[in-house]
């Protein structure tokens, strides 16, 4: 059972999506760190109690019970780029070279090449993090001159659609510089 100590938002129970859009959620027999076993009641995506005790709850809660299973803090994932993520993708092998510019010139020749969109391939990701109880992460965005917003106009759209689950920081990262790449500081 993930559940995020900074908003109270329950993100995955027993590696299963459950949507934060439930009016009344109980959630029993939940092990909490160094509390034993507690019961926690959701209300509309927020924690309203942890207790020992199992409250009072009328016909309209939905009762999940997790048979000892652990309740800790959501996961945080603080670097990832989910413009650049291959998830949904047959393999690929690594093919940059060791540089950072080889890294660089690699994505640009392969990115548009691929058969799936940014939001595809970004809600992949996301929907595979929440299930692994991750409620929060950043993701940098590349904003050049060649793509220019539309990769971060899609990873907005993934935020937007996953908000009830997933709290989504976006960085928009100018990956060619401003300096060496004329016309990307109009786009940030």
């Amino acid at each position: 059972v993930f559940v995020d100590n900074v908003s109270g938002r329950m993100s995955a129970i027993c590696s299963r999506y459950i949507p934060m859009s439930h009016q009344k959620l109980l959630v029993k027999n939940a092990r909490g760190h160094g509390q034993g076993v507690v019961n926690v009641l959701v209300r509309e995506g927020v924690i309203m109690s942890v207790s020992a005790d199992e409250p009072t709850t009328s016909d309209d809660v939905e009762v999940v019970d997790v048979g000892g299973d652990l309740l800790c803090p959501g996961l945080i994932d603080g670097h990832l780029h989910l413009d650049k993520t291959l998830i949904g993708l047959p393999w690929m092998p690594h093919s940059a070279g060791p540089t950072r510019q080889d890294r660089i010139k690699n994505d640009k020749s392969i990115m548009p090449t691929l058969p799936l969109s940014v939001e595809v391939r970004a809600s992949n990701l996301v929907r595979q993090a929440i299930t692994k109880g991750t409620t929060h992460m950043r993701s940098h965005v590349d904003v050049t001159n060649e793509v220019g917003l539309d990769s971060l106009h899609a990873v907005m759209k993934v935020r937007e659609k996953f908000a009830d689950a997933m709290e989504i920081q976006i960085v928009a990262f100018p990956q060619d510089g401003v300096v060496s790449s004329p016309g990307t500081i109009d786009l940030l």
